[in-house]
């Protein structure tokens, strides 16, 4: 069955690119500028669903300008990611499905967890699962001076399980379990202001658009995530025999990009 989409005119997508092109060769900018590009991006929103975030982002900066009374405004560093961003989605899939415009209702379910082990995913809609070790490099990311933030590792979590998942579930709604607060409102908002977190979000973003999948997170105890969190602890063995449902074979994870 073809499924019913929408799309930005190929005219338009030409167009965009080439000028979120010029705007990655600014340093500076005048409000109005900015708020002429949030104004063009906002168009097509309804289709670049995941640039959401990122439109809030021009129309502060502009504000930023406007309260300082500067006549041109640095360009941040940040938003240039934002707008390559723009660029790869636009690029990648200038269409979403209409599906997007009804209510949420998921039709596969993850169950995701972080630990300082490792991490673990499990979907009891397909029965798949891994379980994997972390880097020393992914464990290091983690870490804000002093403490260690498990929202990232939990987010890292979402996205790993998100991108070894995704190519066999084009088009699905997916509901992804977490025992984490800060991994749930960021996947939900698609966005933070961590700038670990947020490169995060941009790749669940940008994973989701290529295959047109929506993903919602909701945020349960930590005892109902058990079976993640055995395999976060890389405990395979009672996970399988608890859970008689899942296939034998473990998924091999793909990677996700780390920012250290």
């Amino acid at each position: 069955m073809t499924r019913m989409r929408v799309f930005v005119p190929p005219e338009r997508v030409v167009h965009t690119v080439s000028l979120l092109n010029e705007w990655l060769r600014k340093q500076f900018a005048r409000e109005r500028e900015i708020m002429s590009l949030a104004g063009q991006l906002s168009f097509i929103s309804p289709v670049i669903r995941w640039g959401r975030p990122y439109i809030s982002d021009l129309f502060a900066l502009a504000r930023k300008s406007s309260a300082r009374g500067a006549r041109h405004i640095r360009l941040p560093a940040s938003l240039r990611t934002s707008l390559q961003w723009w660029i790869d989605a636009i690029t990648i899939s200038p269409w979403v499905s209409i599906k997007e415009f009804a209510p949420f209702q998921p039709t596969v379910v993850f169950e995701t967890d972080a630990s300082m082990d490792g991490i673990g995913a499990y979907s009891p809609t397909t029965n798949t699962w891994f379980s994997y070790a972390l880097s020393q490099r992914e464990i290091a990311s983690a870490f804000r001076r002093k403490s260690r933030c498990m929202g990232e590792l939990e987010l890292r979590a979402i996205a790993m399980a998100l991108v070894t998942f995704a190519p066999d579930l084009v088009g699905a709604s997916i509901l992804c379990i977490t025992d984490n607060h800060e991994s749930a409102v960021a996947v939900n908002n698609r966005s933070s202001k961590m700038p670990k977190i947020r490169h995060l979000i941009n790749f669940i973003g940008i994973t989701a658009h290529r295959h047109d999948i929506s993903i919602r997170a909701r945020l349960v105890p930590r005892e109902e995530n058990w079976r993640a969190d055995l395999l976060s602890k890389h405990q395979v063995e009672k996970f399988l025999a608890l859970t008689p449902g899942a296939s034998r074979f473990a998924t091999t994870p793909l990677s996700v990009p780390t920012l250290v």
